[in-house]
């Protein structure tokens, strides 16, 4: 075993009597030809000893706008209801909506006094998962709070 780990040992994958380093296969080109460009490289009527025009750049693709690449954002509001408690909606607000606390009494305020508010604005998978939390723990709880997702 360990003779075949030595550091001189040929690997597997290099053909028999083919020391590790030495290309076997392939032969690169004259040290010439590569300071010049090859005959095919060059343009028909080009001196022998002129350097070989630089490749094309193929043509870019326009500038797209930054709001087409970025996903779409998507509202989550809260609706008022006369049933749910005010304390156990702040907990639900910063719990699992990660607002901090005062935050969390404002929305609810609003909530309570126009009848709907804005929580955050996710990701729709991000805003559907947190509406799916927010109502299962409310329903746990027998309470009708209400979240829905909009976009923005």
């Amino acid at each position: 075993m360990m003779r075949a780990m030595e550091a001189h040992a040929t690997p597997r994958w290099l053909p028999l009597g083919a020391a590790p380093g030495i290309a076997t296969r392939f032969r690169s080109a004259p040290a010439e030809a590569r300071s010049r460009g090859s005959a095919k490289e060059r343009p028909p009527g080009a001196a022998p000893g002129a350097p070989a025009p630089a490749p094309a750049t193929p043509a870019l693709a326009p500038a797209e706008d930054a709001e087409s690449r970025l996903a779409r954002r998507y509202r989550v509001l809260i609706h008022d209801d006369d049933v749910t408690p005010m304390d156990f909606v702040v907990q639900v607000l910063i719990g699992i909506h990660r607002l901090d606390a005062e935050r969390a009494v404002e929305v609810m305020l609003e909530a309570h006094h126009t009848g709907c508010a804005l929580v955050r604005v996710l990701g729709l998978e991000e805003a559907e998962f947190r509406v799916a939390e927010s109502h299962g723990a409310a329903r746990a709880r027998g309470f009708p709070l209400n979240f829905s997702v909009e976009p923005e």
